[in-house]
């Protein structure tokens, strides 16, 4: 999981964002769910392999669902210096992504280019 994760953002990277932003799921948990952490393994990778500084602020974690994702990106694409690629932990995550995306009027992918993990079926009808 978290060489897919890395090679998410490795694309974001070969595309020239050297902002990426990453939103997820609460990383500790009773489940002891590790996923999330993984994908974070994964970008941190991606960006070090990179010679990209981890800007704190550009990783927010929430509860899952599209509309937290939503507010996350809102947040985080609402920063003085904002991300110019969002790596969501999940789809679903980069569903509210781009729903931020859009009331911000923000072009995908001229504006924000975003990445979601899992591959779900809906995802191919998406931008």
């Amino acid at each position: 999981m978290t060489l897919k994760a890395a090679a998410c953002n490795q694309h974001l990277i070969d595309l020239g964002h050297r902002r990426i932003g990453y939103i997820s799921d609460i990383l500790e948990t009773p489940f002891n769910f590790t996923s999330s952490k993984d994908r974070l393994a994964g970008y941190l990778q991606a960006l070090e392999a990179a010679g990209i500084l981890f800007q704190p602020d550009y990783h927010l974690q929430g509860e899952h669902g599209r509309y937290e994702a939503f507010l996350m990106a809102i947040r985080m694409l609402s920063m003085q210096v904002r991300p110019t690629a969002i790596f969501a932990a999940s789809d679903t995550q980069a569903m509210g992504v781009l729903q931020a995306a859009r009331q911000l009027e923000l072009r995908v992918p001229q504006d924000l280019s975003v990445i979601g993990y899992d591959d779900i079926e809906v995802a191919e009808y998406l931008v």
